[in-house]
Parts: C-alpha cells; sequence; structure tokens
C-alpha cells in the first residue's frame, strides 16, 4: 500500500514525439476563447510566383499567398494561462539579450501576415 505523496521530483516522465509530429514556422494565429477552452489556429503562408515567372516578362500580378492552416491547439484557461506567463518570461528574457521587439500594430505595417 502506498503511503504519502508522490513528490514532481521522484515521478518519471517519459517523452516520446507523435508519428506525425513537425516543426512550424508560424506567420500567425487566428483564433479566440469560449467557455472553458481557448482555441487557436495556427497558419503558414507562402508567396506561389511560378505563374507569375513562366513568362519572360514576370507578370507580378499573378502572384498570391497560399496560407495554408497547420494545426488548432485548444486550451483549458489554465493551460492558457501557463502558456500566457510562459510567453512572458521568454519574450522578457529574449528581450534583455536582444532588444525590443516592436508592437504587433507596427509589424502589420511591414508584413501581410500577423498574430492575431
Amino acid at each position: 500500500m502506498f503511503q504519502g505523496k508522490i513528490q514532481p521530483r521522484d515521478l518519471r516522465v517519459e517523452t516520446v514525439r507523435a508519428e506525425d509530429y513537425k516543426t512550424v514556422i508560424v506567420d500567425g494565429v487566428f483564433g479566440g476563447s469560449r467557455s472553458g477552452l481557448f482555441e487557436m489556429i495556427c497558419y503558414t503562408d507562402e508567396m506561389c510566383a511560378d505563374e507569375a515567372l513562366a513568362s519572360v516578362i514576370p507578370d507580378s500580378s499573378k502572384v498570391y499567398i497560399r496560407r495554408t492552416l497547420q494545426c488548432r491547439l485548444v486550451l483549458t484557461p489554465m493551460q492558457a494561462k501557463g502558456l500566457l506567463n510562459w510567453l512572458t518570461q521568454t519574450l522578457n528574457q529574449y528581450e534583455k539579450q536582444f532588444g525590443k521587439i516592436p508592437e504587433v500594430q507596427k509589424r502589420k505595417e511591414e508584413r501581410r501576415s500577423f498574430l492575431v
């Protein structure tokens, strides 16, 4: 019979990657919240210029952006708060080392995609 509490340091955790595990360089996030959960869809944008470059004189009107929905993340409020805390701490450390990151509103003017 087990007596006492299990301490986190005493618990062994085995880490494995899912078969479909992948790295995604996110261009944007779209989502929101509803009762009991937060959800966000991560997407990537790719400039497609094959048609534009298919002629001797490239036609820029044939360039388009292909937006690919990569994954949907669903978080409980507690997980969302934990993610916010981790991001805040990590961003603060990053800015100490590399300098201030421009605000999202400023970046909207510079890029086609942005984080929502």
